[in-house]
């Protein structure tokens, strides 16, 4: 017995100096313990005392997480003080997805939502591929130069009038030479592509004209069709002059409102939901992402084992920016959509909540256990638990799985210091600090997914 007793004294002891000497120590050889679903992982949680009551979990979830972490670096320290967004279900489908690029029917139905009678027609282009102006696109052009001196002041509030008078000149020369160029340029008529799908088996990927009834070019769209993988396809839109559509909105409501309506007619009214909203004294942008049962995507913190096309090109999400000036739209973005196939599972069960906290404070304890040595100390910020699904590669890296996961966002800020490469001696102290999703985990089985760089 007494040997046991001198046996716990010496490891208090032992864990007593690691504490000392923890901060700016290499990174451990230990692998922060994953969750394979063999339930190692949770005993390994209760043992330590972070056991959960799963009938509380079901009936509710807190709302906020406010907490001092230890993370075994007496360099770093990490609160939590933010909202915990996660549905009221315990379980969840998991689904199994493949890129489905851009819907043809619904571009179709997006032109004449906005232009109704409208049809798009192919821009001719040169023998180096850059767009021929036709008499039409100067037409649309000068048109559009006309409506920019009518609303000068509302779209150069600040000018002086000596400035305002150089802008309406400027204005009125530039249309000046668009009328000798007029006189000389192709009469070309536009005609209507009459089947978009002959765009993408030629994987086009280019400008296209927006014309009204009347043959009017009233907008230019972009599409971007790949059938490689690589690329997102993509379609985008800007309006000539005066905006485009037969709406008029007066306010970030009113936009949302008619977004919504626009999506309802494409088809995808319950596909996205409002992500972020922006308003400035000029526009108004909405941002809309997928959803799936109701739940938003994760972004940020790629897999290594992803496609480079999945890292750098840009979510998937639909995009519209309103001009206040004239309550119509002039930009729309929509970069391709992922087709979900069939769920693989119906009723995959969520982590409990405090099995969540505590998986994130020991992957956020793996990652801190080392810090740059020009770095006197580290601020870890988490602002905000958020679910949602996270696009990752199936094992045989065939296609998608769409799989609940949590996020942690918030902001890391290092107080560190700067030296002389060739004296060594300290020239300047600096604070840094990044923002956005620090790690992702999987929401069912507690695997990391993703971390951001901290360095």
């Amino acid at each position: 017995m007494k040997g046991v007793h001198a046996m716990m004294r010496i490891c208090i002891i032992i864990l007593f100096t690691m504490v000392l000497f923890t901060a700016c120590q290499p990174t451990p050889k230990a692998e922060v313990i994953p969750n394979k679903g063999d339930d190692t992982l949770q005993a390994v949680i209760r043992e330590n005392g972070e056991g959960f009551d799963a009938a509380a979990y079901k009936t509710g979830l807190p709302q906020r997480w406010e907490e001092l972490l230890d993370v075994g670096n007496g360099a770093v320290t990490v609160t939590a003080n933010g909202p915990v967004t996660f549905p009221a279900v315990d379980r969840v489908p998991i689904w199994e997805t493949v890129p489905g690029g851009v819907d043809l029917d619904a571009v179709e139905k997006l032109v004449q939502a906005l232009v109704p009678g409208g049809y798009l027609s192919r821009i001719p282009v040169d023998e180096f591929g850059s767009a021929v102006w036709t008499k039409d696109r100067i037409q649309a052009e000068m048109e559009q130069n006309r409506w920019r001196m009518d609303h000068a002041r509302e779209l150069q509030p600040d000018a002086s009038q000596k400035e305002l008078d150089i802008y309406l000149r400027d204005l009125e020369a530039a249309n000046q030479e668009l009328m000798r160029q007029y006189q000389e340029a192709s009469d070309e008529t536009p005609q209507p592509i009459e089947d978009l799908s002959t765009l993408q088996e030629e994987g086009f990927q280019g400008d296209l004209g927006l014309f009204d009834r009347e043959g009017r070019r009233v907008a230019e769209m972009t599409l971007v069709f790949d059938g490689t993988g690589r690329q997102r396809e993509q379609v985008h839109l800007r309006a000539m002059s005066g905006g485009v559509g037969e709406m008029t909105v007066s306010s970030k409501e009113e936009a949302t409102v008619w977004a919504r309506s626009l999506l309802d007619a494409l088809g995808y009214g319950k596909r996205y939901g409002l992500q972020k909203a922006y308003e400035s004294s000029a526009t108004i942008t909405l941002i809309f992402g997928p959803l799936v049962d109701g739940i938003g995507y994760l972004s940020g913190c790629e897999e290594e084992n992803e496609f480079d096309w999945a890292t750098f090109a840009p979510e998937e999400s639909f995009e519209v920016t309103m001009d206040k000036a004239v309550k119509k739209l002039c930009v729309l973005s929509w970069v391709g959509r992922s087709e979900l196939l069939r769920p693989m599972t119906e009723d995959t069960a969520l982590l409990p909540f405090p099995e969540v906290q505590a998986l994130v404070q020991n992957d956020l304890r793996f990652l801190m256990s080392w810090t740059n040595e020009n770095i006197r100390s580290r601020q870890v910020n988490i602002q905000e638990l958020r679910f949602g699904y996270k696009r990752i590669r199936t094992p045989n890296e065939q296609g998608w799985l769409l799989v609940p996961a949590c996020a942690v966002v918030g902001t890391v800020t290092d107080s560190g210091f700067s030296t002389d490469l060739d004296t060594g001696e300290i020239i300047a102290f600096n604070n840094k600090t990044k923002e956005g999703t620090l790690l992702i985990l999987n929401a069912a089985d507690g695997t990391l997914i993703g971390t951001a760089n901290m360095e």
